[in-house]
């Protein structure tokens, strides 16, 4: 099992889209949500992610293709 931090931001069309909830559902993924700030015209999360490196991979390809910038922070780390 991998963690990894990373920043998302999405646009207003996205804001009341359950898009973590897709990520724990499709992908197994364990979520902290660090810090949040949505309004309606953007949404902006920090978020641990844990899961396995295909789940965490395929998580993220799947999100940035909805059309929310994922930015990475740092390498993902293993953990138990």
């Amino acid at each position: 099992m991998v963690e990894l931090k990373v920043r998302l931001t999405y646009p207003a069309q996205l804001v009341n889209q359950p898009l973590i909830y897709h990520l724990i559902q499709q992908f197994g993924l364990y979520t902290n949500i660090i810090e949040a700030q949505v309004t309606p015209i953007e949404g902006r999360l920090l978020i641990l992610l844990r899961g396995s490196p295909h789940a965490l991979h395929a998580g993220l390809d799947w999100i940035s293709a909805e059309g929310v910038h994922v930015e990475r922070l740092g390498d993902p780390t293993e953990v138990e």
